[in-house]
């Protein structure tokens, strides 16, 4: 059996804790060699290196593309979309993908998808169709959406954006939230452990 060999892409806590448990799936799934690119502020002092996260999680990066945050001017975040242009040119260059996945809105996730789409490689995208009120991630996650070729969304309203912009309805798919779906997995505190983390006594 041939294997698909799936890159998915994390630059922040935030995709990360959305991922996880996607990437986890993948990873046990036999008919995919999934791999993790991790970017972005992961190797970020300043927001916690949360690169170890994804150790906590018994996930390891195959690939690591570290940005630098040291302020947040527009010129640094354009130098960081560069590095990712490069690099991720580079390691395209260097190993075979079959599909890219990549989540949300985030100025390096555009960046990755506009390196995929040079080197003609799918995108899956996942929470297209969301807004962000008076925010330039709206903008950021449309143009991810017209890079992309299949689509995961979290409502039929969000479903509904992304065929309005231009999409072929049969490659959106409403799948609910990822977010949600994690929650499945989370094993709730007792009240008692609750009680003596927190140094607390509940009333009745």
């Amino acid at each position: 059996m041939n294997k698909k060999r799936i890159l998915v892409i994390t630059s922040a806590r935030s995709d990360f804790g959305i991922l996880s448990g996607l990437i986890i799936k993948l990873k046990k799934n036999k008919r995919f060699i999934t791999k993790i690119l991790a970017s972005g502020s992961h190797y970020s002092i300043k927001y916690g290196l949360t690169i170890n996260e994804l150790s906590q999680n018994n996930l390891k990066a195959d690939f690591s593309i570290p940005l630098n945050y040291r302020n947040d001017s527009i010129k640094s975040n354009l130098s960081n979309i560069s590095k990712v242009f490069i690099s991720f040119a580079d390691l395209i260059m260097k190993n075979s993908f079959d599909i890219i996945i990549l989540l949300g809105d985030r100025y390096e996730t555009f960046a990755f998808a506009i390196v995929s789409s040079f080197f003609k490689l799918p995108i899956a995208h996942i929470h297209g169709g969301e807004l962000s009120m008076g925010s330039l991630d709206d903008a950021m996650r449309h143009s991810i959406t017209k890079l992309s070729h299949v689509h995961f969304v979290s409502t039929s309203t969000y479903k509904k954006r992304v065929i309005q912009l231009g999409e072929t309805p049969q490659n959106v798919y409403n799948v609910g939230s990822l977010g949600v779906e994690n929650l499945k997995s989370i094993k709730l505190l007792s009240k008692n452990s609750i009680e003596k983390k927190l140094k607390i006594k509940f009333k009745k």
